[in-house]
């Protein structure tokens, strides 16, 4: 029988294997896939894995948005 919890932190569920696992919705396209980031032994590591990866996401995000889209024609290296 499970359980139906609640959990503190956004992208971390309980496992029955007693690890919590981290994933961060990735929604790129008409479907939203799910990136697995990982299982931890402790519930706060797992909610930090989840922060940086969100962190890097949107600072990511932004970066395309100002300097690729802004920037279309082809650059010379």
């Amino acid at each position: 029988m499970r359980l139906c919890l609640l959990f503190r932190y956004q992208g971390v569920k309980y496992d029955d294997d007693g690890r919590w696992s981290v994933r961060i919705c990735d929604p790129k396209g008409s479907t939203r896939k799910h990136v697995y980031l990982g299982s931890y032994l402790n519930e706060k590591k797992a909610a930090s894995a989840y922060d940086r990866a969100r962190i890097f996401k949107v600072a990511f995000s932004h970066w395309r948005e100002t300097f690729v889209e802004s920037h279309n024609h082809v650059m010379d290296i």
